[in-house]
């Protein structure tokens, strides 16, 4: 970069921090107390303040309202219509637990016995529970999985499910809970299991809990609490707040060049995927890469050539591909399948598919077999030699599932 260019682009960087410190000035000009212990990028701690208003017998005097309104909501919960044909809903879900209203968990609603506990351990001390919730005289668990800034990995879901195999007679409820009501990268395989849930759903009911709260001094510092906790929620989790949105954008419009120059010089996304490609390489035997971008490498295996048999366009007649890539945010390595030009899946699709999901693929023109996130969203800032360990556990992982997948070709 010439003299001159990096003169610019110093200016423009410290134009941007100046409007990034107006930013920071409109977030702080309230006190607030979740912003005060750093709440807002701590999952664990936002697990801990959910259990206190969901156990009954914390001093907020709310007995089980908040559990109950979660429960109703839980029930009637809907994907996003986009994404409604895919989702097996809750109340599907839920009724295979005999579970069609909140009245069929009156039982567990007044029992006494219910413990909530965060950071649980059942049975594996590397298996530790974001919410669990149980009554033992009612036999009925809630499993909550918070996702707040993270995504599933190490397979969570399926290990927390065979975690509490041993309580065949046990009503159990599993709940994935995410900002927007998302499904986990892994959701295919999970389905028939896990209800979805969203943050925005949990801000309406404290929102409706809070407006209930009468004002006068005894309630006072539940409803300061309880404000404070919706206004964290929907400026650093949802971005409802409208005014820093508006501020945010005209501030990312008029500094587009430097924010590109920022992202360019401290984004690891790149360093990564290329680490991860050169690890794979040296690990699965004869791989050949069909396309190699900044932010994603597309490859096949020879056993995967050999199974599918000639290859067309170099991608194995839209078969089957592996790939390293920085997806919403996070870079993962995934499986997947395209369907070929007339649209349909070919009998050995069909069989990759029954082999990893038990089950036929859906109507979508791709299929994700699996996924195993290597570092989350917030890691792309660090530098490469600190975030290895974790990637090359998340690499060794999707080795295995390659290797396991392929061992039935």
């Amino acid at each position: 970069m010439e003299n001159n260019q990096l003169e610019q682009a110093k200016q423009a960087l410290i134009a941007l921090s100046d409007h990034l410190k107006e930013i920071e000035s409109r977030q702080s000009e309230e006190i607030n107390l979740f912003d005060a212990v750093g709440m807002r990028t701590q999952e664990i701690k936002h697990s801990a303040f959910l259990a206190w208003l969901f156990d009954p017998t914390k001093a907020h005097a709310l007995q089980t309202t908040f559990l109950q309104n979660f429960l109703e909501q839980l029930i009637s919960h809907r994907a996003p219509d986009e994404a409604a044909d895919t989702y097996q809903s809750n109340r599907t879900i839920l009724s295979e637990q005999h579970i069609n209203s909140v009245s069929d968990l009156a039982d567990f609603l007044r029992a006494e016995d219910i413990a909530v506990v965060t950071e649980k351990v059942v049975h594996n001390k590397e298996s530790r529970i974001d919410i669990f919730i149980e009554s033992p005289s009612t036999k009925t668990v809630l499993v909550i999985e918070n996702k707040v800034f993270t995504t599933t990995h190490n397979n969570q879901l399926a290990r927390y499910k065979e975690e509490l195999s041993d309580r065949a007679d046990w009503r159990k409820i599993f709940v994935y809970l995410t900002p927007l009501g998302d499904a986990p990268y892994d959701f295919e395989e999970y389905r028939d299991n896990w209800c979805i849930f969203s943050y925005a759903t949990i801000l309406r009911i404290v929102r409706d809990i809070a407006k209930k709260i009468p004002n006068n001094k005894q309630s006072a510092r539940l409803k300061f609490l309880l404000e404070d906790y919706i206004d964290m929620v929907d400026t650093n989790i949802l971005k409802g707040n409208k005014e820093l949105r508006a501020l945010c954008k005209r501030i990312r419009r008029e500094h587009a060049d430097a924010i590109g120059l920022l992202l360019a010089y401290t984004d690891n996304a790149e360093a990564v995927i290329e680490y991860a490609t050169t690890w794979l390489k040296n690990k699965l035997k004869n791989i050949t890469i069909t396309s190699n971008a900044a932010l994603h490498t597309d490859f096949y295996t020879e056993n995967a050539q050999q199974f599918f048999g000639e290859l067309k366009n170099k991608r194995i007649g839209y078969q089957l591909l592996y790939r390293v890539t920085a997806v919403n945010g996070a870079i993962s390595a995934l499986a997947f399948m395209e369907k070929a030009s007339d649209e349909t899946w070919s009998a050995k699709q069909l069989a990759v598919a029954n082999i990893c999901l038990n089950q036929n693929p859906s109507s979508d023109k791709y299929c994700t077999l699996f996924t195993i996130p290597l570092i989350d969203e917030e890691d792309r800032g660090e530098e490469l030699d600190i975030l290895k360990e974790r990637i090359d556990d998340g690499l060794r992982q999707f080795q295995e599932k390659v290797s396991e997948l392929e061992s039935n070709f």
